[in-house]
């Protein structure tokens, strides 16, 4: 994509500059300042289809932006007033958006108060979400029931998993897992379902000093069992090994709850919730294996973070259920 002819695409003040930044996800950041010297950051999107570009933005600008008090990434309309920009140059079509710098620092995880703070932010997401209508076009993402749509290569979970370059003790403890999510996987229609994040971790959190200044990320957006929203987070803030820091795992859920109370359904299936988001993790590594683009050792690592929750969960349910109950009082 010519860079120098972007200006012509959205209404911002010319000259630019431009600053490149670390990809993510196989997307391409710039940094753009503009000639009033506010800043954008430009993605170039890996696919060249804009379809779940336009889905996320469809629903971002719905929310109400004097609703929370963190921002969000909601895309720059361009002077036809769409949200994502398209072109096409011979060689393949290129999808690009354009949102504001948001500013802010990631999280640490170790932090109780910013871990607090998280989980309110992530109520008050799942509270606008639920208010917002579904678009037209099909969602990209997936609900976490529909385990052999995480991966192409992931075509049945149990059979991924028997071929896994593991050892034979840990394919059979990890044949147990898959059986028990594909179990949960059929009653997870009982909970309550609204529009979730998908990717709710501390690396798409900002934070000032003492307050969540925007949340990013939002390309897996999808409908499901809104308890995925809180079990990813969990994931992501916790560590399940001998390291588990409980005041980390009460503060999440404690700040999530004051904003949702989590109905009797949903505080008994979050840890089976945790169990599948895990899985995930490690299905998505195997299919990327299988695929030749991580290796033999990233696997072993998804392998060894699934049943290092196996374990957690085995010595700390009781102790878990307990802060679960207690969120909600």
């Amino acid at each position: 994509m010519n860079i120098s002819t972007l200006h012509t695409v959205w209404d911002i003040p010319t000259p630019w500059d431009f600053d490149m930044l670390a990809s993510r996800s196989h997307n391409h950041l710039a940094l753009v300042r503009a000639a009033d010297d506010q800043e954008y950051v430009l993605c170039t999107y890996a696919s060249s289809d804009p379809a779940p570009v336009q889905y996320v933005q469809t629903i971002l600008h719905q929310i109400d932006p004097h609703a929370m008090p963190f921002r969000i990434p909601t895309a720059v309309a361009t002077r036809t007033g769409g949200y994502v920009h398209t072109h096409d140059d011979g060689y393949r079509v290129w999808v690009a958006s354009l949102t504001p710098l948001l500013n802010g620092d990631h999280p640490s995880p170790e932090d109780t108060a910013a871990a607090t703070r998280a989980g309110m932010a992530l109520g008050l997401i799942n509270q606008q979400f639920a208010q917002v209508r579904l678009p037209a076009q099909p969602c990209p993402t997936p609900p976490f029931a529909a385990l052999t749509q995480i991966h192409p290569a992931i075509t049945n979970p149990e059979m991924n998993v028997h071929v896994a370059p593991l050892s034979v003790d840990r394919v059979v403890k990890l044949m147990e897992v898959v059986e028990q999510c594909q179990a949960f996987a059929t009653r997870t229609a009982q909970l309550p379902q609204q529009l979730i994040h998908g990717d709710y971790t501390p690396t798409n959190v900002l934070c000032s000093d003492d307050a969540v200044t925007a949340v990013l990320d939002f390309e897996r957006v999808h409908l499901d069992a809104r308890i995925y929203d809180l079990a990813i987070a969990l994931s992501s803030w916790c560590t399940f090994d001998d390291t588990y820091d409980r005041r980390v795992w009460r503060a999440l859920g404690s700040g999530y709850c004051r904003v949702i109370g989590l109905d009797p359904f949903e505080r008994d299936a979050l840890l089976d919730a945790l169990r599948m988001v895990r899985l995930h993790r490690l299905l998505r590594t195997l299919g990327e294996y299988q695929a030749g683009t991580v290796t033999k050792v990233h696997v072993e690592r998804a392998a060894a973070a699934m049943l290092a929750y196996e374990s957690w969960r085995k010595r700390r349910s009781e102790e878990a259920r307990f802060d679960i109950q207690s969120w909600s009082i």
